[in-house]
């Protein structure tokens, strides 16, 4: 079965994005690819809220989608979305029941949630994120989009791992477990 992965950056106090959505504070990072070639490399679907797709769209206004090589998801609740490109599957009902055929498709690679945390929520909620690799940025936002919405529940992690990066970037990676305990 395939991961369902939620690869995301944020800031020390746990912030995805800025109020306006803006992530510029993020390209204050040393240049380095932070281990993204490796795990792009083993990615085979991509899945973003529709924010995020067109956040990513306007970067290059149109001109260049950096995704073009994996399969793409795009998730939203407007029902006259279209993608730039008809590849891209736009999904607006069901998103549940798209995802769990996801993990268990034929497709190489694992899954990544690219971005949305509305979307990352509600996968959570479901039960079918795998893991959460989280790279923490040492800067303080103080106010904008938080890394998760409210969850109706708590959802239990391990640490599988933890590295530090240049610029005092850490990488913590957490699998998803059925309960938590001091002893595991």
């Amino acid at each position: 079965m395939r991961k369902c992965v939620y690869y995301v950056t944020m800031s020390v106090d746990g912030f995805i994005a800025q109020p306006d959505g803006s992530t510029r504070w993020m390209s204050g990072a040393p240049k380095s690819d932070y281990g993204f070639n490796e795990f792009y490399y083993g990615v085979g679907t991509v899945v973003m809220g529709k924010n995020t797709y067109e956040k990513i769209l306007g970067m290059s206004e149109g001109a260049y989608f950096p995704y073009d090589d994996k399969n793409v998801i795009v998730a939203t609740t407007d029902e006259t979305f279209t993608a730039h490109n008809s590849e891209i599957e736009v999904i607006s009902e069901n998103l549940k029941e798209r995802i769990a055929r996801e993990k268990i498709s034929d497709t190489e690679g694992d899954i990544w949630i690219a971005g949305g945390a509305a979307l990352a929520t509600s996968l959570f909620e479901e039960g079918l994120v795998d893991e959460v690799h989280v790279f923490v940025q040492p800067i303080l936002l103080g106010e904008g989009i938080s890394l998760f919405g409210a969850l109706s529940r708590p959802t239990c992690l391990r640490l599988e791992s933890m590295e530090k990066w240049p610029g005092d970037i850490v990488e913590l990676r957490y699998l998803t477990v059925k309960s938590w305990r001091v002893d595991i």
